[in-house]
């Protein structure tokens, strides 16, 4: 019996997020929202309202929502996708990328972390373009435990 239990103990301890619980960030000033795992904790919002960060209490993995109405990069989303994706000084990192008309996302390994970035270009209410961006920083020895988290925040990114 106790070899059964010391197996259950085991393999529960395998992933450290097994039931996560998500809030919701809602951003009135450009109007998107996102939810975040629980264990991220919000480090207040920027002074002129573009976004938020959030980190865990080991600061080992960031959240970070921003907007803005200018593109990443000044000859459009398009052009910010390639000139990130082919940086020469990370593009033999890059593990995942993917362009989809007004949004991309592009995952690096940068160090020893991933960074999956998500660009999404969007009008407004007033017509005005806006382009919102979703970055997480996560170490990749913990890929496997956060793959599922990051893609339930990045699916709810709106």
């Amino acid at each position: 019996m106790r070899l059964i239990i010391a197996i259950c103990l085991f393999l529960t301890s395998l992933n450290c997020y097994p039931q996560t619980k998500y809030k919701t960030y809602y951003n009135n000033r450009f109007l998107f929202s996102v939810k975040y795992p629980n264990f991220l904790i919000p480090q207040g919002e920027s002074n002129n309202g573009d976004g938020q960060r959030f980190v865990s209490k080991d600061k080992k993995i960031t959240l970070r929502t921003t907007a803005s109405y200018y593109p990443p990069s000044s000859k459009g989303l398009y052009h910010s996708y390639l000139a990130y994706s082919t940086d020469s000084s990370t593009t033999k990192e890059t593990f995942y990328k993917i362009y989809k008309g007004n949004w991309y996302v592009i995952s690096k390994i940068l160090g020893s972390n991933i960074n999956y970035e998500k660009v999404v270009m969007y009008s407004n209410k007033n017509g005005e373009t806006v382009y919102k961006t979703l970055t997480f920083v996560y170490p990749k020895a913990r890929k496997k435990e956060l793959d599922d988290i990051v893609n339930t925040v990045a699916i709810s990114f709106k």
